[in-house]
């Protein structure tokens, strides 16, 4: 319900356990609740948690997800799976993030913005620093260096293209990229 997690403190002979009564993200709570209403569907306490840890750290990995969650890596997929499907959040690279039409009402669109193109900052500068030492790239060596679907290498490849720092050479398979 919006709430922030329990805080749990370890002494040597005694366990303090601190519930906060108030509700932080009234606004998350809303939408959350309005999904489910418009949707028809019910989200899982994973699912809510995954989206409540997206809305304070703008990503997360499957293994976080899952140490988040405390349910296996087969449940994970299945939270990531439905979630992507209500359109909440989205892949990007190895990580899942909130869609832009979920950060327009928990946080802004200029925070999803922000996250995008930080994303394709880092994955420029992995590929130049790459092509500084080899001759040229590939989509499939893109994919595996950033951690991008098909989708989304070709998307950065397209960028850099437009901004002249590429040229395409070669064909079909073997079309790969050097610098300009």
């Amino acid at each position: 319900m919006g709430k922030p997690y329990p805080i749990y403190r370890v002494f040597n002979d005694a366990v303090q356990l601190t519930i906060a009564s108030a509700t932080e993200y009234i606004d998350f709570v809303r939408f959350i609740v309005n999904e489910q209403d418009t949707k028809q569907i019910f989200l899982s306490l994973s699912e809510m948690m995954i989206l409540r840890y997206l809305a304070d750290n703008r990503q997360i990995k499957l293994d976080k997800a899952q140490e988040l969650t405390q349910v296996s890596e087969e449940e994970v997929r299945r939270c990531f799976s439905n979630l992507i499907r209500y359109g909440l959040i989205e892949l990007s690279g190895k990580y899942y993030m909130l869609t832009a039409r979920v950060y327009e009402v928990v946080k802004s669109d200029i925070e999803y913005t922000r996250d995008k193109t930080i994303q394709y900052i880092k994955a420029k500068g992995m590929i130049l620093e790459y092509l500084k030492i080899n001759s040229s790239i590939k989509n499939s060596v893109i994919r595996e260096l950033c951690g991008f679907t098909k989708q989304q290498a070709r998307t950065t490849i397209d960028k850099m293209l437009e901004e002249n720092l590429l040229i395409r050479i070669g064909a079909g398979s073997a079309t790969g990229y050097k610098l300009k």
